[in-house]
């Protein structure tokens, strides 16, 4: 998928490990220096993202978490922004929230996902106070209009998260295809997250759960042209 976002261009790249943990035992006793890992890394995902930044511009990463109940989704997605400078300068993260509802879109020829099994319908719109706020505007990565005003959207998304036999994926594992409103209609992304859904009561696979997931494709690379 390739986008546009004031002068950026978004492109696929793998995720790579990083980071490493030493400790300094010359005079008998233990002591943590530096391990390399970047304090906006959340728990788990350390030796998992690249945090070095990526052609001249910035890796990204979007991590969401939630619940839900029978009929509604609330979750928080975290976006990250890695650029590979000293000091982590530059180094930031925006926090959307989502609140959905289940629906049944009728989309006509065009369906995102036929297979999937999950709907849900809201706002995604960028937290308040987030002292580490990028201050990025998310419509050319998102509806690809660099001009669209603010960083709120209607979103929707999909989930497939059972088998064709109606059992749970292999390690509750889900896809997530997302949908996003822009000026000019809706543009939607495949393979926008790769994650778990875990039902809060064990084979009510309809009913509470708990969510979670990362870009589909791996790292995102925005690169900013000069």
């Amino acid at each position: 998928m390739t986008v546009t976002r004031w002068i950026w261009t978004v492109a696929i790249a793998m995720t790579v490990a990083c980071g490493g943990k030493t400790e300094d035992t010359a005079s008998g006793d233990t002591a943590p220096v530096d391990d390399g890992v970047h304090p906006f890394v959340p728990e788990g995902y350390e030796y998992l993202w690249n945090t070095d930044g990526c052609d001249g511009g910035a890796g990204v990463y979007h991590l969401a978490q939630g619940t839900s109940d029978e009929d509604t989704l609330d979750l928080t997605e975290t976006w990250y922004w890695f650029f590979g400078e000293d000091d982590y300068a530059g180094d930031c993260y925006d926090t959307f929230e989502f609140n959905g509802v289940k629906t049944n879109t009728t989309w006509g020829s065009t369906e995102p996902c036929s297979e999937c099994e999950e709907e849900w319908s809201g706002a995604y719109k960028e937290g308040e106070g987030d002292e580490n706020a990028c201050g990025f505007g998310y419509g050319g990565i998102l509806v690809d209009d660099t001009d669209y005003d603010g960083n709120d959207f209607n979103a929707i998304f999909y989930l497939d998260t059972l088998s064709p036999s109606g059992n749970p994926n292999e390690d509750n594992a889900a896809l997530v295809i997302a949908l996003w409103e822009g000026s000019d209609g809706w543009y939607w992304d495949s393979n926008y997250g790769r994650g778990e859904v875990y039902p809060q009561e064990k084979g009510d696979y309809y009913g509470a759960s708990d969510y979670g997931w990362v870009n589909g494709g791996g790292q995102l690379c925005v690169t900013f042209s000069r």
